[in-house]
This record gives C-alpha cells, sequence and structure tokens, in this order.
C-alpha cells in the first residue's frame, strides 16, 4: 500500500480554472424492481436513480500549470464508487443527479 502525501495545490484565486484530467468509469445498473431502483433493464446506457458509477481519475495540471510542483509528485489521483440517489430533469437536455 502507498504512503499518503498531502501538499498545498495551487488554486487560482480568482477567474475560472480547469483541472485536466484523464479519467475512466463505468456504469453499474441496479437490479430493475429492488427497492429504491429506477432502471428498467439491467443492460440499459442511462443513468437513473439506484445506479452507481466507478471509476479512476487522475489530475496533472490546474490552469495549464503542474501541481505539486518541486514535491517530487506530479499527479493527483483518486477511485470513486457513487450511487445515484435523486435525478431531477431541469429542462429536456439537462438533469440533477
Amino acid at each position: 500500500m502507498s504512503q499518503a502525501f498531502s501538499a498545498n495545490i495551487p488554486f487560482p484565486t480568482s477567474g475560472t480554472f480547469l483541472l485536466s484530467d484523464n479519467s475512466a468509469e463505468s456504469l453499474i445498473n441496479c437490479t430493475p424492481g429492488a427497492a429504491g431502483c429506477e432502471s428498467t433493464s439491467v443492460n440499459d446506457t442511462t443513468l437513473d436513480v439506484g445506479d452507481r458509477l466507478r471509476g479512476v481519475f487522475g489530475i496533472d495540471t490546474i490552469s495549464g500549470q503542474s501541481i505539486l510542483t518541486g514535491s517530487g509528485f506530479d499527479e493527483l489521483a483518486g477511485i470513486f464508487d457513487v450511487t445515484v440517489t435523486s435525478a431531477v430533469q431541469n429542462s429536456p437536455t439537462n438533469w440533477t443527479f
């Protein structure tokens, strides 16, 4: 197991900033008919309440600047496993999860 490391990351103090990431995620459908599951099929590709997203991410730069410069480390990385607990359609093309 790797040792954890903490450092100050240079987030801009004003304006907008971009996190440049490399990531991968997969959709894990809940079982239709199970409590809290709104999926209609285990084979659908639509994110619904009860479904999970599992993945990994790595962030190399913030607004074009390398992160953790001089620390010997050059990436912020992580894993995630998130369950959708609600979904609200705000417009035909916009959802809030």
